[in-house]
């Protein structure tokens, strides 16, 4: 983000010393401010959706710990294929609760895949 800033400061200040008409210098200043609006609206909408999969990710990780050793519990060998389908079940049922749809269901079923090696390493 500070670099945005630096970089709006910099094109600000070489449009206001460039040797151009005031028209023509009001209407990059304009062009630019349509830019960085929209950049910082994309950036919010990210932040956003960011926050909101942290939010849901600890609720979601218990869940697939509770499936895990439930699982365990009943006997079954859980390997890296079985944990994968218990993440997947598991966000199934989450998937009315995440408003950031199919994209967000994806990376946070990539990010908990990830957990494995953590996972098969307390089920010993």
């Amino acid at each position: 983000m500070a670099s945005l800033v630096g970089a709006v400061a910099g094109l600000v200040g070489g449009l206001l010393l460039a040797p151009k008409t005031g028209k023509q210098a009001r209407g990059e200043v304009a062009k630019l401010a349509r830019e960085v609006s929209r950049a910082i609206k994309t950036g919010a909408v990210e932040t956003k959706r960011r926050v909101e999969l942290a939010d849901r990710y600890e609720d979601i990780k218990a869940a697939v710990a509770a499936k895990v050793a439930k699982l365990k519990l009943a006997g079954e060998k859980i390997d890296k294929k079985k944990y994968g389908k218990a993440v997947d079940e598991v966000l199934t049922g989450f998937g009315k609760d995440i408003k950031s749809g199919r994209a967000g269901m994806i990376k946070m079923a990539s990010y908990l895949k990830k957990d494995w090696i953590k996972i098969k390493k307390s089920l010993v």
